[in-house]
């Protein structure tokens, strides 16, 4: 026999108002917001505007990967050579250089 006495969970839902998945890096900054700024990350998701302000950051950080990218391969131009391993180990290279430097924007609380 059951209790009249049942206690219920409140069922929440989160609009999160952007039907656009994350990308890479939006998926990055949601996990180390979980991990390493949970209180904002929480904030956020309750007042509904998580979503939007991750995809603004990581509109933000796409647009600084194509301006470093750019930089690079002014300063370093890609090898004038038909050696298709040359061009692609340069190309590598400058990718690994920003990649370091976005590192510490992904880290960084939105």
């Amino acid at each position: 026999m059951l209790s009249q006495e049942r206690s219920t969970l409140p069922c929440l839902y989160v609009h999160t108002g952007e039907s656009t998945p994350l990308g890479h890096y939006g998926q990055e900054l949601m996990k180390n917001m979980k991990e390493h700024h949970s209180q904002q990350y929480w904030l956020y998701n309750f007042d509904g505007s998580l979503m939007t302000r991750l995809h603004q950051r990581e509109q933000e950080i796409m647009e600084l990967k194509f301006r470093l990218t750019e930089e690079l391969l002014r300063e370093n131009p890609r090898p004038v050579t038909t050696d298709f391993h040359a061009i692609a180990r340069h190309m590598d290279g400058i990718a690994q250089q920003v990649e370091g430097c976005l590192e510490y924007e992904l880290k960084k609380a939105i």
